[in-house]
């Protein structure tokens, strides 16, 4: 937990549990838990099956690019906005309030994205 950081983290495994204000968080090739919660703090992040990712953040971008097999995705923001590309497994939610964007793409390794943000944009990659 901190006010402000700068974190980087490039592999490894098991449960990662990262807390801040402000600052930039960059975790890759990570294999496990990771959860994430900041105010402003921008994150980016590379997964893979069977990874579960879970950000929540105010005003704080994130970057979650999906590496290889199947996922169950929630993606969503009150004010901000959300970029993913046309035509893969992601489907914009048409409903009122927070803008949401899921989907799941099946395949013999399974993980896990829930990215929450209140203004902070939201991409997929």
């Amino acid at each position: 937990e901190s006010r402000a950081a700068s974190l980087s983290i490039d592999g490894g495994s098991g449960e990662l549990d990262v807390q801040t204000v402000s600052g930039e968080v960059k975790v890759m090739a990570f294999s496990g838990v990771i959860h994430g919660k900041g105010t402003a703090a921008k994150w980016q992040l590379s997964a893979a099956a069977p990874a579960d990712v879970n950000i929540t953040t105010i005003s704080g971008s994130v970057l979650m690019q999906w590496k290889s097999g199947g996922a169950k995705v929630f993606l969503t923001s009150t004010r901000g906005t959300i970029h993913f590309p046309p035509g893969n497994f992601l489907k914009e939610g048409d409903r009122e309030g927070p803008k949401v964007v899921e989907g799941s793409r099946r395949a013999k390794s399974m993980g896990q994205v829930f990215i929450k943000t209140e203004s902070g944009p939201i991409t997929w990659r």
